[in-house]
């Protein structure tokens, strides 16, 4: 019986042991873990609640407010004796309530964490490239981005939802499938991923786009311009399908778009890549990032600013705050450079394409 009341405690602690032997031991979390356990949970939601057309983080909301309450009633305070009876009173269900959320967040989907980087998978070179490949590389996106442009909209009026293809999240998980299964990543499941209204909800803390292991699926502010809807779709479908690596999600988000035969998704992916070089070349060489600005054509500059327009509208709340809590939580898993991992999508893009794999792909999107 007293077994039975501290089971969310014990079960916690499994939860951090397990993380901690998949760390030392990766090829049995290979096999027990994401190629085993991981594809049943997200087969068996996707094709049961993963129907169901509300996004479930509304329904968990609700869920989570009534487990808070049950958790912390804290019923056992009226009849404790003593002071320090009182004090145990009050920290055990907060133990119980924690124990609970680390068991379900790491058997759901946090164990994945643990998964070889995507870099040594495939074998990519180490590449580190100076400010002048950098810049190369840069203008060559800045030159797409043109391309793709004219391809949706001779105009000069900014993109607008209307230029969004249809069937957007079928189109990016079909994509995404199709190269995660060339790189031998198993796909189990449909992975979903909704809008999150009000709008402003996740941009208020500097977040484009969320996962949410306790729902299985990801989510994307409705409050972003259309142009950054494919790309931020594919980061969190990737994280859906077991990606935990912020770096590797941007990585395989850029290249599910870019293989696609539509120009919006394309343009979509290419000016979020070019976005994370310019902001790189602004910190390693300010000269040869005024003379990348000067290159920007005047449409593809008024979808900078309209993108720009649409985050300003949601002003973060407390950024300082939620990066440094952000950034701890990334480190505390892993993920190297915290938050900088994201723009670790640049290396990992050029490394792809000296790497002499998959030259279909990067035919398709490089031209060669």
């Amino acid at each position: 019986m007293k077994a039975k009341k501290y089971i969310w405690i014990i079960l916690g602690l499994v939860a951090l042991l397990l993380n901690w032997l998949f760390g030392l031991f990766p090829s049995f979390y290979e096999v027990f873990y994401f190629r085993g356990i991981f594809q049943v949970i997200r087969s068996v939601y996707d094709y049961t609640l993963g129907w169901i057309p509300i996004p479930m983080v509304y329904f968990l909301f609700f869920i989570v407010v009534q487990i808070i309450y049950q958790f912390l009633k804290f019923k056992g305070f009226k009849s404790a004796e003593g002071p320090f009876a009182k004090l145990w009173s009050l920290i055990f269900p907060i133990l119980s309530l924690a124990g609970a959320v680390i068991f379900f967040f790491y058997f759901l989907w946090g164990f994945n964490y643990q998964q070889q980087n995507l870099s040594e998978q495939l074998d990519l070179p180490k590449v580190t490239a100076d400010t002048t490949e950098l810049y190369n590389e840069a203008v060559f996106f800045l030159d797409k981005l043109e391309e793709l442009r004219t391809e949706i909209s001779h105009d000069t009026l900014p993109l607008s939802f209307d230029q969004l293809p249809m069937g957007l999240e079928l189109e990016i998980r079909q994509n995404l499938e199709n190269i995660l299964s060339n790189w031998d990543i198993p796909t189990g499941g449909r992975v979903r991923v909704r809008e999150l209204f009000p709008k402003g909800i996740l941009l208020r803390i500097s977040t484009a786009g969320v996962y949410i292991p306790f729902v299985f699926e990801g989510h994307i502010d409705a409050g972003l311009h259309p142009i950054q809807y494919p790309f931020t779709m594919a980061h969190e479908m990737s994280h859906g399908y077991g990606l935990a690596d912020e770096g590797t999600c941007n990585f395989t988000g850029f290249v599910a778009c870019m293989i696609s035969d539509n120009p919006f998704v394309q343009y979509s992916a290419s000016m979020s890549l070019w976005r994370y070089m310019a902001n790189n070349l602004r910190k390693g060489s300010p000269k040869l990032y005024k003379k990348l600005m000067r290159l920007i054509s005047p449409n593809v500059r008024t979808d900078l600013i309209a993108v720009m327009d649409e985050m300003d509208k949601y002003p973060d709340i407390l950024p300082k705050v939620r990066n440094a809590v952000y950034d701890t939580y990334l480190k505390s898993h892993g993920v190297a450079g915290g938050l900088s991992n994201y723009s670790k999508v640049v290396e990992m893009s050029m490394a792809w394409k000296k790497s002499g794999r998959d030259m279909d792909l990067v035919g398709k999107i490089y031209g060669k």
